[in-house]
Parts: C-alpha cells; sequence; structure tokens
C-alpha cells in the first residue's frame, strides 16, 4: 500500500522503517522536530492515504482529511532501566541526607 508517511519527529527513519515493517510503501515527508504543521504542508501531488505519528497527528486535528491516519507508538523500556534507576534515586536520597 502506498501512502503519503508524514513525520515531524527526532529520529523519522525508525517511523518509516516501521511502516515498510508493516507492509507499506511510504512516500517520506520528513519535517523538522516540533514542526508546527499547516493544511499547505499536506499539497502532495499523488492523493494517496496519509500515515504520521500520533505526536504529529494532534497538530494536524483541525484540517486533517478523511484519509488522514495516525500510527500509535507505545514505548516499552526493559526491567534493567528501573533497576538502575531506582539506584540513582536512592544514591541521591543519601546524598541529600
Amino acid at each position: 500500500v502506498h501512502v503519503h508517511a508524514v513525520a515531524g519527529i527526532g529520529n523519522p527513519k525508525r517511523f518509516f522503517t516501521t511502516l515498510v515493517e508493516l507492509g507499506m510503501r511510504p512516500v517520506q515527508h520528513r519535517f523538522s522536530d516540533h514542526h508546527a504543521f499547516t493544511a499547505q504542508d499536506f499539497k502532495f501531488k499523488e492523493p494517496l492515504p496519509v500515515v504520521m505519528t500520533e505526536k504529529d497527528a494532534v497538530k494536524c486535528q483541525s484540517f486533517a482529511r478523511d484519509n488522514f491516519w495516525m500510527l500509535p507508538v507505545t514505548a516499552a523500556l526493559p526491567a534493567e532501566f528501573f533497576v538502575g534507576l531506582d539506584k540513582q534515586l536512592k544514591t541521591l536520597t543519601e546524598e541529600a541526607r
């Protein structure tokens, strides 16, 4: 499925790769991180569906069309992250006493 893939995030490559892994063939449209989207940004030649990140979709609600879609993303941190965070917090607490 060909789509316009729109990303105004810090690492758009990962977003585009995810779309390919899901079976899409994205026409990549990269914007700067935190881009303030306008309807003009979506004046594409081909009338394909538009897929964007959930973060970007929030910014486009006022002018979104029926063929605009978002890909929700969830983050999963490994257990080691929380173990390390707990150790650092304990160290900071002890130093503050």
